[in-house]
């Protein structure tokens, strides 16, 4: 039981930094082109938005005290720093 719900964690942990990056750059980025996102500097900005929704999905279920989706939250939210750090200072 406990094992569905750290892979749910790293499900939700995952795929809600794509849907609040590409939000965040859809309402106040619509300016810049998609193309030019994917340059290493910019891109990493944005999945540092992406980190930041999970992080608010990680407090959220620490108010509503579920542990064991809290945990599974942490691992891809880990990934997406060593991503973003990687991208900005190795890129």
């Amino acid at each position: 039981m406990n094992n569905t719900k750290m892979t749910k964690g790293i499900i939700i942990g995952t795929i809600i930094p794509i849907i609040s990056s590409v939000l965040v750059k859809l309402i106040f980025y619509s300016y810049i082109p998609f193309k030019q996102i994917l340059r290493p500097h910019l891109f990493s900005t944005f999945i540092q938005f992406g980190i930041i929704a999970n992080l608010l999905l990680f407090y959220y279920f620490m108010v509503k005290n579920k542990q064991e989706i809290q945990k599974g939250i942490v691992l891809p939210t880990l990934l997406y720093v060593i991503l973003a750090m990687y991208m900005k200072y190795f890129s």
